[in-house]
């Protein structure tokens, strides 16, 4: 039986001979993306040293399709970004998989990945994806890095909902004008929608008011984010997010705005002998 050496090298031949067209990531290819250090180990044979593999490094090699990957039913780690994919398929079997890297490719449509039960952090960025959609099976999902930029992308209700183990999503620089279906991301934790197109008309705060479980948020870059009165206004109404636009927002901070509003609203009412006139007056000093 040839040893790792000799079978990576006779499929560095083989992806060699492809790449002009694009390659066919399949069972020949697969030693050519396990790492030179994991070696054999004594008398094993190749079902049980395939068992073993966890990682694929198959980055940058002109990878148009992806074959029959069952040889490595126990990977945990793919990595497939800068090729030539326009789809994802055949993944299904790799239920072991936890982390799944397809930066800048092709792909259009997310798909083939129902059976990824395990998977935990999925990037796509540099793609050409615009609805983020069939996404509803992956529970154990807590990464989900951002989309192609530019391209105005559309969140399936759906997606989002089922996505109850999601903590950290990166979808800036995707012309996106409203939060409303990400706040169904019952878990998330750090949410990055800066350079969007979110307006000061587009119910940030109300939206963000129910992502309870939010801790970081930048929306740097929307139109909505322009002065320091979103800024107050958010810290002020969302008492959940820590860090805002890269600020970390201080326990003093925070009263100060609230004590701030308290005594705002407090001069906007009047007391039970307070005529209208001095009440006016009153919210005129205030306003100083």
């Amino acid at each position: 039986m040839a040893n790792n050496s000799t079978v990576g090298e006779e499929a560095s031949s083989s992806l060699s001979l492809l790449s002009s067209d694009g390659v066919i990531l399949d069972g020949d290819q697969i030693p050519e993306g396990i790492s030179r250090n994991f070696v054999r180990l004594p008398g094993e044979d190749g079902t049980d040293f395939y068992n073993r593999v966890t990682h694929l490094h198959h980055q940058r090699q002109k990878i148009r399709q992806i074959g029959d990957l069952s040889l490595v039913k126990n990977l945990t780690v793919l990595y497939l970004y800068e090729n030539r994919l326009d789809s994802i398929e055949r993944l299904d079997n790799l239920v072991n998989l936890q982390m799944l890297y397809l930066q800048r490719n092709r792909i259009r449509v997310l798909g083939g990945l129902s059976g990824l039960k395990k998977l935990k952090k999925l990037y796509l960025s540099g793609n050409r994806i615009r609805r983020v959609e069939n996404l509803e099976m992956l529970t154990s999902l807590q990464d989900h890095q951002h989309l192609k930029e530019n391209e105005k992308v559309d969140f399936d209700p759906r997606t989002c909902l089922s996505l109850k183990s999601l903590q950290v999503l990166n979808t800036s620089h995707n012309r996106m004008d409203t939060l409303q279906d990400l706040q169904k991301l019952k878990s998330i934790v750090t949410l990055d929608a800066s350079n969007n197109n979110l307006g000061a008309d587009s119910k940030i705060v109300e939206h963000l008011s129910k992502m309870s479980t939010l801790r970081e948020l930048d929306l740097r870059g929307n139109p909505a984010a322009r002065g320091t009165r979103h800024w107050e206004t958010l810290v002020g109404e969302c008492g959940h997010i820590c860090n805002l636009n890269g600020k970390p927002v201080s326990h003093t901070t925070r009263t100060m705005l609230k004590n701030m509003k308290a005594m705002l609203s407090n001069a906007n009412l009047p007391g039970p002998h307070q005529s209208s006139g001095t009440r006016d007056h009153t919210k005129t000093r205030m306003k100083l």
